[in-house]
């Protein structure tokens, strides 16, 4: 007999397949009319083949607006040219992007015909990558990267089942090096730069950041970020990098479990003699494990501090550990990023003032563990 939590599984899956279904019939519906209207048909059905490739990524797309997501990636040359486009992939903040592999495109279910595997230009067997970008609410406009294609790296643009533009380049290094600025071209921000646009514009970019340790190389427009310019929040440069670095380790640790994995192993790498650290231990808010975790945050919080401090242009506060103002700001980040991780209150008796064996410098050279 069913529970009521299997039925309800059964019941969203039904409805998901035919959310799925109904979307598709609405693309390919759509190509139709476009062709009717006087568009080149293979140009429409092409826009609805990218479109329909989007839509199987619609989740991770929905939920993580202005980010870069590889539909598969298997082994470390495909890890290398993801980290190799991400890094210099500037996308705007409404809108989204997928990167197909050339692991992906041969698992895709549709079957290849003989004669074209036989020929050789498959994406998998010429080392091909695709990267589909839309803007996120709505498909109007789809850029197709081939990198490359079969002669050559280069842009296709189209816009309501017309071949809007082709851009040709010499290599997959010049495509790349061109993409940004394309993009904000044809997908810039539709509308004004709201809070929300700017906060994810920003901390999509210092998330990539600490992602690749590629400091110098991410590009990013500068002017709408608001580590750059607090004034965008109507803020100051204490508050900022503190929030910014309080939206990106959470990211960085996905899990309450990864979180304790992280700071047990780097707690035995480094013989710190901190509690190893149990998920009933956290749960169960046993003093020793609780402090052990918040003190691993504080590390990391320092470590992209530092990231932060080494960026040209990031307007940074001077960190004074001594200042009651910074240090307030300091232990307050912690705290929340550590109900964020555990999802549970941070306790009274964890305190940042318990971390004497902790060497976090500040502006002036003062550790925590020297202060007074």
């Amino acid at each position: 007999m069913e529970n009521k939590g299997d039925k309800h599984k059964k019941a969203e899956k039904k409805r998901r397949k035919e959310s799925i279904e109904k979307s598709v019939q609405m693309i390919y519906d759509k190509a139709e009319a476009r062709a009717r209207e006087g568009c080149n048909a293979f140009h429409a059905e092409w826009q609805a083949t990218l479109e329909l490739m989007l839509l199987g990524m619609e989740k991770p797309l929905h939920e993580n607006p202005g980010q870069l997501h590889a539909l598969q990636i298997r082994g470390q040359e495909e890890w290398d040219f993801y980290v190799e486009v991400l890094v210099e992939f500037d996308l705007p903040p409404d809108t989204c992007a997928v990167l197909i592999t050339p692991s992906a495109a041969k698992d895709m279910p549709t079957p290849t015909p003989p004669e074209i595997e036989a020929s050789g230009i498959t994406p998998w067997q010429r080392d091909a990558y695709t990267l589909i970008i839309s803007y996120c609410k709505d498909r109007e406009t789809i850029m197709q990267v081939s990198l490359p294609g079969l002669e050559s790296a280069g842009i296709d643009v189209f816009e309501e089942g017309n071949h809007l533009a082709d851009y040709t380049y010499n290599s997959i290094e010049e495509c790349l090096e061109d993409l940004s600025k394309t993009v904000w071209i044809y997908l810039k921000p539709k509308e004004d730069w709201t809070e929300d646009k700017i906060l994810r514009y920003t901390e999509n970019w210092f998330s990539k950041i600490i992602h690749t340790h590629r400091i110098e190389e991410a590009k990013i427009h500068q002017e709408w970020s608001y580590i750059h310019n607090p004034e965008l929040l109507k803020s100051d440069p204490r508050e900022t990098v503190f929030r910014v670095i309080k939206a990106t380790i959470p990211k960085e640790y996905d899990s309450l479990d990864y979180a304790i994995e992280i700071t047990n192993d780097l707690n035995r790498d480094m013989d710190t003699g901190e509690a190893v650290v149990t998920l009933d231990g956290i749960l169960q808010d046993r003093r020793a494990e609780c402090q052990a975790l918040f003190n691993r945050i504080v590390i990391e919080m320092d470590e992209q501090l530092n990231t932060l401090e080494s960026i040209e242009g990031v307007k940074f506060p001077h960190r004074n550990l001594s200042d009651s103002k910074y240090s307030h700001a300091f232990e307050k980040t912690a705290r929340e990023v550590y109900e964020i991780v555990t999802r549970r209150p941070c306790p009274e008796y964890v305190r940042l003032d318990d971390q004497d064996s902790l060497d976090l410098g500040d502006s002036d050279g003062t550790t925590i563990g020297n202060r007074s």
